[in-house]
């Protein structure tokens, strides 16, 4: 009886498997690439809001995906900056990390480090640059609405990942350079001048 009872029951399993698997399907990858929804941004980012004349500051190029980077790279060439000096920093390892932002979480990644500076008062000028990034999406396998897979957990494959290529523009930078400030009575008294 118990025989009769596990065939029964091994039947109606592999007879679901079966169905199952007829019924489930992967989507289309234009719909797939549809669904994507991938969001690619950059940014200058300074250390200050503004600097002193004869001194230099750090800015950083960050370049925000919503998708893990692949490989990111500078499509504008001779950058320089108008009203002060710029220099490019030796490349440096690009390591990505997950940041919190008002609209979500994106890999981040500091692409370029740039020293600013200016022997004037004025404004600084940093250019538009424009920067192509391939990122990983991977797909994932969907069923069918209204499938019924109940043993599709025997059946997971690993996730493959497709490059997309994808441009974007970081928006040029305005820089106030500023005067160095006025001594105060305290530090000229340290340095020995005379207060009268």
């Amino acid at each position: 009886m118990s025989n009769k009872l596990y065939n029964i029951l091994l039947s109606l399993i592999l007879f679901f498997a079966t169905i199952s698997t007829s019924f489930a399907a992967v989507t289309d990858k234009k719909d797939a690439a549809a669904k994507d929804n991938i969001r690619i941004f950059a940014s200058y980012e300074p250390t200050h809001d503004e600097i002193i004349v004869n001194d230099s500051m750090l800015v950083n190029v960050v370049v925000y995906s919503s998708v893990p980077f692949r490989h990111i790279e500078m499509l504008s060439k001779n950058i320089k900056a108008k009203g002060g000096r710029m220099r490019l920093l030796p490349n440096h390892e690009l390591q990505q990390q997950r940041v919190r932002m008002e609209d979500g979480v994106y890999y981040a990644v500091v692409f370029q480090r740039y020293i600013v500076g200016s022997d004037n008062t004025g404004t600084i000028s940093l250019p538009d640059l424009q920067i192509e990034s391939e990122v990983i999406v991977y797909d994932t396998e969907e069923l069918q609405p209204f499938s019924f897979d109940p043993f599709g957990f025997f059946r997971q494959t690993p996730r493959k990942g497709r490059s997309i290529k994808q441009k974007c523009k970081v928006e040029n930078l305005r820089i106030n350079v500023t005067e160095k400030p006025k001594r105060s009575t305290q530090e000229a008294m340290r340095s020995g001048a005379r207060v009268i």
